[in-house]
């Protein structure tokens, strides 16, 4: 273990010019985002950013870890849950060369973040499933668009209304439940992924029994929208209340489901899941004035969760397709996801081109327990 010797603060705007020389790929995006500065200055800047995170934080250790399949990162908020070590460059980038020759760290080492040692520690976990009881749900694609039982006066059904469909999301959690193999695997799609089935599926104990959970959507982070407190997953909204006194006590409103999940409601749910996957934007994303325990993913490891996948920026949706289906076909029941992840963006590196660039595979890692 070692603490790094550099300033927080120099470390806090190091981070923040890497995430900014990224250059968002951000079709998945629910909300419009600026385009990436000119190729030759963005590339150029974005490779000396790698290499230096890399010579302020890993670099010192590098004769103790370089021969080490695994790296287990607990940073802090403002640095590592924000930032990707997966795309460290581990030597300088020779003039003229290509993405796909250059030293990612992600070519050397399987990354998971640990958040927070005490959030491992001091969370009630309630156990890992059976190994012979792995079950699969995945909630993609849902319908923003339908009309609510709550209204168009709900803050959040007027802005799922403007979001832009999903179907490569939708189809995205099918491959992945198709994989875990027949009654194993459920896929839940269009008007069915709504916020009121997964509160519904949570208190009646269902929700618990899944050991893969996985949302292909909108992620909304504070910042992205007005109306954007804490982050969110959307969802199909409202169409029904089957049973309203579940959310009346009286006199007193409960929150309903809306369609926007967000992570306040996340931490309430009653999950054992050894994964989720977060396939949306901004789902690892922490704001550096809140405590580790605001974002989408560790609100959902706060919940019972062991690990969560999830994204540090506006990610594009034909990656997320790419990265998650692959991650699933090279390890059908995700028993090790950081190997998986780190194979599959080997692999798509090494086609060269747009997919190589850091801006197409480097969105996604891994948080939680080692």
């Amino acid at each position: 273990m070692r603490r790094a010797g550099a300033d927080p603060v120099q470390l806090m705007d190091q981070a923040q010019r890497l995430r900014q020389s990224v250059g968002w790929a951000s079709d998945r995006s629910a909300i419009p985002i600026a385009g990436a500065a000119a190729r030759p200055t963005r590339d150029a800047a974005l490779r000396d950013e790698a290499y230096l995170a890399y010579q302020a934080l890993l670099e010192p250790l590098d004769p103790l870890i370089r021969d080490r399949g695994r790296l287990l990162v607990v940073a802090t908020v403002q640095v590592g849950l924000n930032l990707p070590f997966e795309m460290f460059l581990t030597s300088p980038a020779p003039a003229g060369a290509a993405n796909a020759e250059l030293d990612w760290l992600v070519k050397r080492q399987a990354v998971t973040q640990v958040p927070s040692v005490d959030l491992l520690w001091q969370r009630d976990f309630p156990g890992r499933l059976p190994e012979t009881e792995i079950w699969y749900a995945g909630f993609g694609g849902p319908d923003y668009a339908l009309p609510s039982t709550l209204g168009r006066s709900n803050w959040a059904t007027r802005l799922l209304a403007q979001l832009r469909p999903l179907p490569d999301a939708a189809e995205e959690v099918r491959q992945v439940a198709a994989a875990f193999g027949e009654g194993k695997g459920m896929a839940v799609t269009g008007a069915d992924a709504s916020e009121y089935l997964i509160e519904e599926l949570s208190e009646a104990g269902t929700l618990g029994k899944f050991s893969v959970l996985h949302f292909a959507t909108h992620g909304l982070v504070h910042g992205d929208h007005p109306d954007v407190g804490e982050p969110l997953l959307a969802l199909t909204p409202l169409l029904d209340l089957a049973q309203p006194a579940r959310f009346e006590l009286g006199t007193i409103d409960l929150p309903r489901p809306d369609g926007a999940l967000e992570a306040g409601e996340i931490r309430q749910l009653k999950l054992r899941a050894r994964l989720v996957i977060l396939s949306a934007c901004s789902t690892g994303v922490i704001d550096g004035d809140q405590d580790a325990l605001q974002g989408l993913g560790t609100s959902f490891l706060a919940a019972g969760a062991e690990r969560v996948l999830g994204t540090h920026w506006p990610i594009n949706s034909a990656a997320a397709v790419e990265i998650v289906t692959g991650m699933s076909r090279r390890d059908p029941q995700f028993a090790d996801p950081a190997r998986a992840l780190q194979q599959t963006l080997v692999e798509i590196i090494a086609q060269g081109g747009a997919k190589a660039d850091p801006a197409y595979w480097s969105a996604f890692s891994l948080m939680g327990s080692p």
